[in-house]
This record gives structure tokens, sequence and C-alpha cells, in this order.
């Protein structure tokens, strides 16, 4: 009997070890080469279903945002896919129209891009971010500290949140598995907001924090070691994007965010005037009739890259 056990808790940690070492050869497939004129990175991918699946299964499995899974299958039942039903992986991104610095975080799409210091290559990430009311705000900072292992101190806000709840959370939760910062986090400036791991992978790609960016542990910790004070961080809110690629327009869409201090009109508005200084009038107009025939059938918030046919009229 003993020998049993042993051999069963053996499997188990065989079985756990290549579970971990697969989801680790993910972690580490999402960094791009890229150079100057590269708009559009990644590729088109997709996975069948199995029985057991849903969509928020096959999100942690493949560390994609659950609702950019969700957005880029809108056809699919999200709790039982049935088996063998065909699922577009969100791996394919247009770069945001920004700098291409350190850390930036398009809020829409749930997603955070970090470019090494020359420009020569791109981490792309997903995240969650704050909840209605617990808004992640757009900003334009830097990283201030970087801790290993950190301890949690619920601000008084929480605290209150919590005691609302009838709830109580100590005054400080230490490092270790009950923490929800994870193994590492990252300090934006002088603010209360960090770039952090998680203790529950699933809140990751959905709005759900208080304001804080999670990421799911293995890209924190991939994150994490390539960073130091003083690196860029930009939040922002651009819920369409527009790239050239093999001589082919591209447009991408992600719902816009719902929040107080998000101004989806301007984004828009900035959007089209960025449109209009890179694009002459045939492409221009080949763009406008594309966004409306998507938003029409649904697919422009699908965060599904669409090509922009240039026709003249």
């Amino acid at each position: 009997m003993k020998y049993l056990v042993a051999m069963r808790t053996n499997f188990r940690r065989l079985v756990t070890g290549c579970l971990f070492a697969f989801i680790s050869q993910y972690a580490v497939a999402n960094t791009y080469t890229i150079n100057a004129a590269d708009q559009l990175i990644g590729n088109s991918e997709s996975v069948l279903s199995q029985f057991d699946d849903s969509l928020y299964s096959i999100a942690l499995k493949h560390r994609v945002g659950a609702d950019a899974l969700a957005n880029a299958n809108p056809d699919i039942n999200p709790v039982f896919p049935g088996v063998g039903a065909e699922l577009r992986l969100p791996m394919q991104h247009i770069l945001p129209a920004v700098d291409r610095t350190g850390i930036v975080i398009n809020l829409p799409e749930m997603r955070l891009y970090y470019f090494s210091p020359d420009a020569s290559s791109v981490s792309v990430y997903p995240v969650g971010i704050g909840r209605q009311g617990w808004e992640t705000p757009l900003m334009n900072s830097a990283v201030s500290s970087i801790v290993k292992n950190p301890n949690w101190t619920p601000p008084a806000s929480i605290q209150q949140e919590y005691r609302d709840a009838g709830l109580k959370l100590p005054d400080v939760v230490p490092a270790g598995p009950e923490n929800p910062l994870g193994e590492y986090a990252i300090r934006i400036g002088q603010t209360s907001y960090l770039i952090h791991g998680t203790n529950n992978p699933k809140g990751v790609g959905l709005r759900v924090s208080h304001g804080c960016i999670r990421l799911y542990p293995e890209h924190i910790e991939a994150l994490a070691t390539e960073l130091h004070p003083g690196t860029s961080v930009r939040v922002v809110n651009q819920p369409v994007k527009l790239a050239r690629h093999g001589g082919l327009l591209y447009v991408q869409g992600h719902p816009p965010i719902v929040g107080a201090n998000y101004n989806n009109s301007k984004a828009m508005v900035d959007f089209m005037a960025h449109a209009e200084r890179v694009l002459n009038p045939v492409e221009l107009a080949s763009l406008k009739r594309v966004m409306r025939e998507a938003l029409t059938n649904g697919d422009l918030y699908s965060g599904v890259p669409l090509p922009v046919p240039v026709v003249s009229n």
C-alpha cells in the first residue's frame, strides 16, 4: 500500500511538473522581435475545446485574458463550449500608437506591452484591471520600486469595503499563498497603484481589481526581472488601433471601457485624427466603411485584427 501511495504521489508530481512546464512555455512565448516599421505582431492561432473546458479554463491554460478570449469567440457558449469547438486565441495584436518605451498598458484591451530599452522587442501580457467604481486611472509615470515577496497592507478604503460586507481583513497580509499581490509588486510612481502578481489567476483579463494591474504569476516574474526604477509606465485608452502590415491595412477594436474618467468619445476622435494623418483619402474612406460594417455585424470590438480592403469608389 505504501508503495502504491508513493507511486501515485510521484505521478501527481510528474503531471504537475509537466503542466507547469507547459504553462511556462506559453508564458515565454509572448515576446516578439520588432523593428520600427512593425505595427502588427503575433499570429492567428486556434485551439479545439475538450469535453470539460470552459472559456475560463482555456484562458488559464493558454495564459490569455478571459474577456479577450470571450470577445474573440462571441458565438461560443462560455460555460460549455462543447467538444471540438474551434476557438480563436487572441494572440495577434496591433501595437498601441505611442512611443515605444517602457511599459504601456492599454485599458480597453486589458493588455500590457513592455518594450525593451532598445525597442528591438516587445513582450505582451494580459492583465486584470480596476472594476467599475475602482477604475485604473490613465497615467504617465514611471516605476518607483520593485519588491519581491511583498507584504500587503490593505488601504482604509478596502478595509471599509470589507467591513461593509461583514468581513474583516488583517492590517497586514504577509507574503505567501494568501497574499493577493502574488510574488512581485511594482509600484507606479508615488501612487498607491501597483503592477503585481496574483494568488487568483482567474482574475487576469477581467475588471476585478481595486485599481491595480494584475498579471499571471509567470508573467509578473518575467516582467519584474526586466525592469528597473525609472522605467516609464503609461496607461492609455485606445479602444481602436490601426496597422499597416505586408502592404495591407488592419483595424483592431476592443470594447470601450466604462468609467467616469474615460472619455471614449475623445479616444475615438483621437483615433480618427491619427488615421487622417497616416492614410490617404482612399484608405481613409475604406477604413470608415470597414468600421461601419464591423460595428453593424458585431466584429469591430472582437479584438481580432480585421483587414481593410482598399477600394476606391
